[in-house]
């Protein structure tokens, strides 16, 4: 088991600690070859089918999480949380930090990892994308497009600029799920 950091957008903080965010999915640093087939994982291990070469998991069941979110901090080193002002007024002697320059000694959100796989970002369902965080719709017509339309449009919110990593570059990615695990005040 270890324990590691992962960043998370202001907008999914709160649904991860409602519950309604129970899965994130990242892109792998370096995208395979096209026609690129993974078989079968060992122990957090995913194998190319082709010549059984080992990709390792960023991630394992067991691991525990702290959450980098964007935090607002003052001259004598208080801190609050963007997502705890979502209207983006910050309280008059704070400036923003960026979710990746947060400190751990800040983090108050801790998740544990159930499980993690490998797959091409366009198989998600529409059941997986509500584990993602994605809001339920009060009028569906076509749910499984719907849904997954919209995962599309917050996954671009997120990637779009980043070449082969959008979602019509279809990448390989890792799903994890996770549970949460602990949420304090703020001092971790």
């Amino acid at each position: 088991m270890k324990s590691r950091p992962i960043s998370f957008s202001v907008h999914l903080v709160q649904p991860i600690v409602d519950g309604t965010k129970t899965v994130t999915r990242r892109p792998l640093l370096v995208q395979p070859e096209p026609g690129t087939v993974f078989v079968n994982h060992e122990h957090g291990r995913w194998f190319k089918a082709s010549a059984r070469e080992r990709l390792q998991a960023p991630w394992e069941k067991g691991d525990v999480l702290w959450v980098r979110e964007q935090i607002g901090q003052s001259r004598k080193g208080d801190v609050v949380y963007k997502a705890d002002y979502p209207h983006g007024k910050m309280p008059i002697g704070y400036r923003w930090v960026a979710a990746r320059f947060m400190p751990k000694v800040h983090a108050r959100i801790w998740l544990l990892v159930e499980s993690v796989s490998c797959e091409r970002l366009q198989l998600i369902t529409a059941r997986d994308a509500y584990k993602e965080g994605v809001p339920k719709l009060d009028v569906v017509l076509d749910e499984e497009r719907e849904i997954t339309e919209h995962f599309a449009g917050l996954w671009n919110r997120i990637y779009g600029r980043h070449q082969g990593k959008r979602w019509d570059d279809n990448p390989w990615v890792w799903r994890m799920e996770f549970s949460l695990h602990h949420v304090s005040g703020g001092q971790g």
